[in-house]
């Protein structure tokens, strides 16, 4: 399911960045001041497949991200400070069209 999610959301960074696609929604989401680090976390993966506004792509990613935050509620140990640190660099780096850093970004990250 890891490697599924990697390669999802890493085709979706591609497709952000190649048909030049509106970002402002994953822009304020690292913005804001997290009080909810696991909806942000959530939010943030979701604005990413939904900025590329494949309806198909967001519903199939749907089911690998429900399987995702269910074992995070289980008590998985998340750096909520890294994880917002990191998912800003991401986005700087698909706002600078720096697609393989923002892959190797993702993940790196998807992968801890």
């Amino acid at each position: 399911m890891l490697s599924l999610r990697i390669i999802f959301e890493c085709a979706a960074i591609e497709e952000i960045v190649k048909l030049n696609k509106d970002i402002s929604q994953m822009k304020a989401i690292v913005s804001e001041d997290v009080t909810n680090h696991y909806e942000n976390d959530k939010a943030f993966h979701q604005s990413i497949l939904h900025s590329t506004g494949n309806v198909l792509f967001e519903q199939l990613s749907s089911v690998i991200h429900s399987y995702f935050y269910h074992i995070e509620e289980e008590g998985q140990d998340i750096d909520y400070i890294q994880t917002n640190e990191t998912h800003k660099q991401i986005v700087d780096a698909i706002s600078n069209k720096d697609v393989k850093l923002a892959k190797e970004l993702m993940t790196q990250h998807l992968s801890k």
